[in-house]
Protein backbone atom coordinates (compact mmCIF):
# COMPACT_ATOMS: atom_id res chain seq x y z
CA UNK A 1 0.00 0.00 0.00
CA UNK A 2 2.97 2.48 0.55
CA UNK A 3 3.29 4.77 -2.56
CA UNK A 4 7.08 3.56 -3.37
CA UNK A 5 6.80 5.39 -6.86
CA UNK A 6 6.65 8.76 -5.40
CA UNK A 7 9.84 11.02 -4.16
CA UNK A 8 11.40 10.41 -0.61
CA UNK A 9 9.74 13.73 0.83
CA UNK A 10 6.28 13.47 -0.85
CA UNK A 11 6.95 9.73 0.81
CA UNK A 12 8.19 11.51 4.57
CA UNK A 13 5.42 13.98 4.33
CA UNK A 14 2.47 11.03 4.16
CA UNK A 15 4.83 8.96 7.18
CA UNK A 16 4.29 12.15 9.54
CA UNK A 17 0.82 12.95 9.06
CA UNK A 18 0.29 9.07 9.35
CA UNK A 19 3.05 8.02 12.23
CA UNK A 20 2.25 11.12 13.73
CA UNK A 21 -1.56 10.57 14.40
CA UNK A 22 -0.96 7.98 16.64
CA UNK A 23 2.36 10.21 18.58
CA UNK A 24 -0.33 12.12 18.74
CA UNK A 25 -3.26 10.15 21.03
CA UNK A 26 -0.22 8.14 22.87
CA UNK A 27 1.39 11.21 23.77
CA UNK A 28 -2.06 13.31 24.81
CA UNK A 29 -3.02 9.55 26.70
CA UNK A 30 0.26 9.78 28.52
CA UNK A 31 -0.86 13.13 29.87
CA UNK A 32 -4.45 12.66 30.72
CA UNK A 33 -4.48 8.91 31.63
CA UNK A 34 -2.50 8.51 35.36
CA UNK A 35 -0.44 5.35 35.08
CA UNK A 36 0.71 6.41 31.18
CA UNK A 37 1.54 9.70 33.07
CA UNK A 38 4.23 7.87 35.83
CA UNK A 39 5.94 6.66 32.88
CA UNK A 40 5.65 10.03 30.79
CA UNK A 41 6.46 12.09 33.84
CA UNK A 42 10.40 11.39 33.70
CA UNK A 43 10.21 13.55 30.50
CA UNK A 44 8.51 16.61 32.12
CA UNK A 45 10.81 16.34 35.35
CA UNK A 46 13.97 18.45 34.19
CA UNK A 47 13.84 22.10 35.34
CA UNK A 48 14.98 23.40 32.37
CA UNK A 49 14.57 22.57 28.64
CA UNK A 50 17.54 21.22 26.89
CA UNK A 51 18.53 19.33 23.59
CA UNK A 52 18.77 16.31 25.70
CA UNK A 53 15.71 16.71 27.08
CA UNK A 54 14.45 14.77 23.20
CA UNK A 55 15.92 11.46 24.82
CA UNK A 56 15.13 11.86 28.46
CA UNK A 57 12.41 9.24 28.42
CA UNK A 58 11.12 5.80 30.70
CA UNK A 59 12.11 2.99 28.39
CA UNK A 60 8.23 2.14 28.48
CA UNK A 61 7.42 5.51 27.41
CA UNK A 62 9.75 5.51 23.99
CA UNK A 63 8.56 2.00 23.49
CA UNK A 64 5.15 2.96 23.41
CA UNK A 65 5.11 6.05 21.43
CA UNK A 66 7.89 4.26 19.12
CA UNK A 67 5.71 1.17 18.45
CA UNK A 68 2.77 3.47 17.73
CA UNK A 69 4.86 5.87 15.51
CA UNK A 70 6.12 3.20 13.11
CA UNK A 71 4.10 0.01 13.36
CA UNK A 72 1.78 1.59 10.89
CA UNK A 73 4.78 2.67 8.43
CA UNK A 74 6.04 -0.81 8.68
CA UNK A 75 2.33 -2.43 8.20
CA UNK A 76 1.84 -0.20 4.82
CA UNK A 77 4.66 -1.58 3.20
CA UNK A 78 7.35 1.58 3.95
CA UNK A 79 10.84 0.46 2.82
CA UNK A 80 14.11 0.84 4.87
CA UNK A 81 15.42 4.44 3.28
CA UNK A 82 12.07 5.68 4.40
CA UNK A 83 11.92 4.28 7.91
CA UNK A 84 15.96 5.80 7.69
CA UNK A 85 15.04 9.05 6.73
CA UNK A 86 11.55 9.26 9.14
CA UNK A 87 14.07 7.93 12.08
CA UNK A 88 16.84 10.62 11.35
CA UNK A 89 14.35 13.39 11.23
CA UNK A 90 12.44 12.29 14.41
CA UNK A 91 15.63 12.30 16.37
CA UNK A 92 17.67 15.66 14.99
CA UNK A 93 13.45 17.58 15.21
CA UNK A 94 13.68 16.23 19.02
CA UNK A 95 16.60 17.74 19.78
CA UNK A 96 15.79 21.12 18.05
CA UNK A 97 12.17 20.37 19.68
CA UNK A 98 13.93 20.78 23.04
CA UNK A 99 16.68 23.00 22.44
CA UNK A 100 16.80 25.79 25.05
CA UNK A 101 17.44 29.10 22.36
CA UNK A 102 15.18 31.25 21.14
CA UNK A 103 13.83 30.71 17.69
CA UNK A 104 11.01 32.22 16.32
CA UNK A 105 9.49 30.07 13.54
CA UNK A 106 6.44 32.79 12.68
CA UNK A 107 3.84 30.53 10.83
CA UNK A 108 6.00 27.39 10.53
CA UNK A 109 4.63 27.18 14.01
CA UNK A 110 1.53 25.59 12.25
CA UNK A 111 3.29 23.22 10.38
CA UNK A 112 6.07 22.04 12.77
CA UNK A 113 6.05 21.45 17.01
CA UNK A 114 8.85 23.08 17.38
CA UNK A 115 10.58 24.77 20.85
CA UNK A 116 8.59 27.93 20.60
CA UNK A 117 5.52 25.46 20.52
CA UNK A 118 6.81 22.95 22.58
CA UNK A 119 7.91 25.21 25.44
CA UNK A 120 4.36 25.74 26.49
CA UNK A 121 3.81 21.91 26.61
CA UNK A 122 6.46 21.82 29.49
CA UNK A 123 5.01 24.42 30.66
CA UNK A 124 4.98 24.49 35.23
CA UNK A 125 1.21 25.30 34.55
CA UNK A 126 -0.83 22.45 34.03
CA UNK A 127 -3.15 23.99 31.27
CA UNK A 128 -0.61 25.23 29.32
CA UNK A 129 0.97 22.09 29.51
CA UNK A 130 -1.78 19.96 28.32
CA UNK A 131 -1.24 20.89 24.84
CA UNK A 132 1.04 20.78 21.75
CA UNK A 133 1.17 17.21 21.81
CA UNK A 134 2.68 16.63 18.27
CA UNK A 135 5.72 14.88 18.88
CA UNK A 136 6.89 16.44 15.33
CA UNK A 137 4.08 18.07 13.44
CA UNK A 138 1.67 20.13 15.33
CA UNK A 139 -0.97 19.15 12.39
CA UNK A 140 -3.04 16.46 15.01
CA UNK A 141 -2.93 19.28 17.52
CA UNK A 142 -4.76 21.80 15.22
CA UNK A 143 -7.19 19.49 13.68
CA UNK A 144 -7.99 18.09 17.70
CA UNK A 145 -7.69 21.51 19.35
CA UNK A 146 -5.25 21.43 21.70
CA UNK A 147 -2.71 23.70 19.91
CA UNK A 148 -1.30 26.45 22.20
CA UNK A 149 0.22 29.66 20.49
CA UNK A 150 -0.50 33.11 22.62
CA UNK A 151 1.52 35.12 20.54
CA UNK A 152 0.88 37.98 22.65
CA UNK A 153 3.05 36.22 25.80
CA UNK A 154 6.13 34.30 25.67
CA UNK A 155 6.56 31.24 27.64
CA UNK A 156 8.17 30.91 30.82
CA UNK A 157 11.81 29.60 31.09
CA UNK A 158 10.95 27.65 34.31
CA UNK A 159 9.73 24.16 33.83
CA UNK A 160 9.16 20.72 35.36
CA UNK A 161 6.83 19.12 37.34
CA UNK A 162 6.45 21.61 40.81
CA UNK A 163 3.82 20.00 42.54
CA UNK A 164 6.59 16.52 42.74
CA UNK A 165 9.27 17.89 44.93
CA UNK A 166 10.25 14.37 45.72
CA UNK A 167 10.69 13.44 41.82
CA UNK A 168 14.03 10.88 41.98
CA UNK A 169 17.03 12.82 39.79
CA UNK A 170 18.67 10.07 39.35
CA UNK A 171 18.80 7.20 36.17
CA UNK A 172 17.34 4.35 38.44
CA UNK A 173 14.89 6.20 40.68
CA UNK A 174 13.39 7.61 37.32
CA UNK A 175 13.10 4.18 35.69
CA UNK A 176 11.75 3.00 39.27
CA UNK A 177 9.16 6.07 39.89
CA UNK A 178 6.17 4.48 37.62
CA UNK A 179 6.33 1.83 40.21
CA UNK A 180 6.83 4.05 43.68
CA UNK A 181 4.11 6.23 42.75
CA UNK A 182 3.16 7.48 46.29
CA UNK A 183 6.32 7.84 47.59
CA UNK A 184 7.65 10.43 44.98
CA UNK A 185 3.88 12.06 45.34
Amino acid sequence: LWPHQWALFPQLILAMLISQFGEYWAHRCMHEIPFLWRLHATHHSPERLYWLNAARFHPFDTAVGYTIATFPLILLGADADMLLLYSIWVAVHGMFQHCNIDIKLGPLNYIFSMAELHRWHHSLVLEEANSNYGNNIIFWDIVFGTMFYPKERTPSEYIGLSEMKNFPKGYWGQIMSPFRWKSIT
